[in-house]
């Protein structure tokens, strides 16, 4: 069973990886700041589907996150994915 876990751990993070690569999403959201992959992945206990991503942006202001957002949204890289 533990070793079932592992597996299925190992598989979502290496799909998670495959994700970020393919959209190049780090990348996108690296323009804005510096980048920390957190929660179930960075501690390599993924059991969902979702990846937490902090971006720590030292000019943050409302204009920022829209932009960002728009330029997540313009990339439509992931509507294969929902």
């Amino acid at each position: 069973m533990k070793n079932e876990l592992q597996n299925l751990l190992k598989k979502l993070k290496k799909t998670a990886d495959l994700l970020l690569r393919k959209t190049e999403t780090v990348e996108l959201l690296e323009k804005y700041g510096d980048i920390y992959k957190m929660g179930g992945y960075r501690l390599d206990l993924m059991v969902g589907g979702d990846i937490d991503i902090y971006v720590i942006d030292k000019y943050f202001c409302k204009k920022r996150a829209i932009k960002c957002l728009h330029d997540l949204i313009s990339k439509n890289s992931f509507r294969g994915y929902l």
